[in-house]
């Protein structure tokens, strides 16, 4: 057995030695942590060993049975470091109290992540999460790197979170971290649970009970689930009450703590039902709740994880129960007007619409609008997937209501994209990008009420490209948001691209279908403009929206009309009009960007070239049924045209090639002759 006298008395020197003498104690520990974590390893290989050595066997093993002497031997071969963590834990939390010195603290921290954590994991972590709201920059630091959360970024997404959650270290059973940090139970003097933490530490537990039950096999117990979000439900309350999430209150810590309150209940409404079911039936903090702190929030990120959080909400039409009935509706029962009235979506349209009108007032609150025009992309997103296939009678009172307020929605993102505030432009951005995605391979059709919103959103949003993406107001990141937005309203508005009657009431306003090239062609001029020359990955977003464009509809048996001339033999641009989008954006690039007399159009070209090679290179790779799809088909016929233009780019000067700058030439061109990896087998 490994006694913890050394250990006890090296913390009390560590806690009550003098200031000149404390170094030594600590030192000491330091040393003794690492004898403890030798013992350990060579106790677990040998243990290992033990276990995958080929031992001779005798022929008959009850001729030669063990005797005591080496069973004796065997058993004491081994240390209890079950016994020994057990033992360190109350000496661990002793030390990491927050009147002790910094040095005891750090030393725990240092034990509770080398010696605790590979035995103990989910005791070890509960300490290191205490810990991660230390005072001390060097404790707070040593915990947050034990628990994972040193690689983690504040603004970090959360799909790629799942990612490397997937991919990383060994995590504790989420019930069990749950029963340890959030249990409703009444703490002793030396043990601290949740709602004894500071701020800073509630924020890590958070943060890492969220990166336990996306690493749990099975989602979480719904027990266990139940009181995480019961955690988040009681620190988002508290922080309103203290007035803490309007900006006053415990200033920094507060909104930090607010942030991620946000961005755990997005990541656990995102993956579980039961949390959806569990959050929408609660009293207190539920979807209307969160649709009224999306607006009134200080912070812009939780404005905008709070939106995102009741789209999750509203998508969902199973956790939403039928009109005057106790019980989960099935998909047939499921009717348009009670989802919209139990939702409570139609507030939520006439609150983001309201804000949204005073943008064009001179005086307004910024922060209002903003959250508005998140939350209203999520309502207008998921009403408009909703109505799809959805049979609409007489007595659904609120469909033509949504269907206005989401027109006027539309048209006053369009319009804030134009905004001077970049705060407002970028959310306004933002939100028509959400507004109109979509989760299918597909576009779904687009409602023919839409189209005079989406009319007015166009117009705005060529004039924001223009602008920003040249000019005086070059700006690349909005640049960027707008080629994104401009993506998915391509996207979306596929089914209307025939269109060619004005939606508005003006007779020399253009039509839907003429508005969509408008927006093609501005994305077209934002190669090689100066937004991409001072960021060259605008050139790729760029791709990504023309890929959009692209691709947006191609079911089986589709057929597109084609110019019933034939090509000419120079670029003409009322031919490529014409064209389908799948022609339309492969015709545009090789025979009027790749050849042009400007080499910053020219090679700018090439990471929107790109960007189309990777997402036809995806398709099939995902399903080889893809590689029927048009613009994948159009891909194939045009493949060596690419690479004979990739090639030539190559041959030209490097310095007018900084998207591969940090590539060296012959990787440079083994990566662009990868595109042969389309040929489907």
């Amino acid at each position: 057995a490994v006694s913890i006298k050394t250990a006890s008395l090296l913390f009390g020197c560590a806690s009550f030695e003098e200031e000149i003498l404390r170094p030594r104690a600590t030192a000491a520990l330091d040393a003794v942590l690492a004898a403890y974590c030798r013992v350990y390893t060579s106790d677990k290989e040998h243990y290992s060993q033990g276990k995958t050595m080929d031992v001779d066997k005798p022929a008959n093993p009850w001729a030669q049975p063990s005797t005591s002497d080496t069973m004796c031997m065997s058993q004491s071969s081994t240390t209890n470091f079950d016994a020994l963590a057990r033992s360190l834990l109350p000496l661990l939390w002793s030390s990491a109290k927050s009147t002790q010195p910094k040095a005891s603290r750090l030393a725990a921290a240092r034990w509770a992540n080398d010696l605790v954590k590979p035995i103990h994991r989910s005791s070890a972590c509960h300490i290191l999460c205490f810990l991660a709201g230390d005072t001390d920059v060097t404790a707070s630091a040593v915990a947050r790197e034990g628990l994972g959360l040193a690689s983690q970024g504040i603004d970090q997404d959360i799909t790629t979170l799942v990612h490397e959650v997937e991919d990383g270290a060994d995590l504790p059973d989420f019930q069990e971290f749950v029963n340890a940090v959030f249990a409703d139970t009444t703490g002793t003097s030396t043990i601290s649970v949740y709602r004894d933490f500071s701020p800073r530490a509630q924020g890590a537990a958070l943060r890492f009970g969220l990166n336990c039950l996306l690493a749990d096999l099975y989602g979480g117990e719904d027990e266990a689930v139940a009181a995480y979000m019961n955690a988040i439900s009681s620190s988002l309350s508290d922080l309103d009450a203290a007035s803490s999430a309007r900006g006053t209150g415990r200033g920094r810590e507060a909104l930090d703590l607010l942030d991620c309150c946000c961005f755990c209940l997005a990541g656990v409404l995102g993956t579980s039902s039961y949390a959806r079911l569990a959050f929408v039936r609660s009293a207190s903090v539920n979807h209307q709740y969160i649709s009224s702190l999306a607006i009134t929030a200080a912070s812009s990120k939780a404005r905008r994880l709070l939106a995102e959080c009741c789209g999750c909400l509203y998508e969902d039409k199973n956790i939403w129960a039928s009109e005057g009935e106790g019980m989960i509706p099935t998909e047939d029962s499921c009717a348009t007007r009670n989802w919209a009235k139990a939702s409570g979506i139609v507030d939520a349209f006439s609150l983001c619409a309201s804000k949204l009108k005073e943008m064009r007032q001179t005086l307004f609150m910024a922060g209002e609008v903003h959250g508005a025009a998140h939350l209203g992309s999520r309502c207008v997103r998921a009403f408009r997937l909703h109505a799809v296939g959805a049979a609409e009678t007489a007595a659904d009172d609120d469909y033509p209501q949504c269907w206005t307020a989401s027109a006027g929605i539309v048209s006053a993102l369009g319009h804030g994209t134009l905004h001077s505030d970049d705060a407002i432009g970028n959310a306004c951005s933002q939100g028509l990008a959400v507004a109109f995605s979509y989760d299918q391979v597909d576009a779904p059709e687009l409602d023919q009420r839409l189209y005079e919103g989406t009319s007015k959103a166009f117009e705005d949003l060529v004039v924001a490209l223009k602008k920003y993406g040249n000019g005086d107001n070059t700006d690349p990141q909005r640049a960027s948001l707008l080629a994104k937005a401009a993506g998915s309203m391509l996207a979306a508005t596929t089914s209307s691209s025939g269109v060619t009657i004005s939606m508005s009431d003006k007779d020399d306003s253009p039509s839907l279908g003429n508005l969509r090239l408008q927006c093609v062609d501005a994305l077209f001029a934002l190669l090689g403009s100066m937004s991409c020359r001072k960021d060259p990955e605008v050139s790729l977003v760029v791709g990504e929206a023309l890929v959009q464009y692209a691709d947006a509809y191609s079911p089986e048996g589709a057929e597109w009309s084609s110019p019933s001339t034939a090509e000419p033999d120079e670029f003409d641009q009322s031919f490529a009009a014409n064209l389908p989008p799948h022609r339309h954006v492969l015709y545009v690039l090789l025979n009027s960007i790749v050849v042009s007399t400007n080499p910053h159009k020219r090679t700018s070209s090439a990471p929107a070239m790109l960007a189309l090679v990777a997402h036809a290179a995806a398709m099939v790779n995902k399903n080889s049924i893809y590689a029927s799809r048009h613009f994948v088909s159009e891909m194939l016929r045009s493949l060596v045209d690419f690479q004979t233009a990739f090639v030539k780019l190559l041959a030209g000067p490097r310095e007018l090639l900084p998207w591969l700058g940090c590539m060296s030439r012959p990787r440079q061109c083994y990566c662009l002759f990868q595109q042969s990896s389309l040929t489907v087998k």
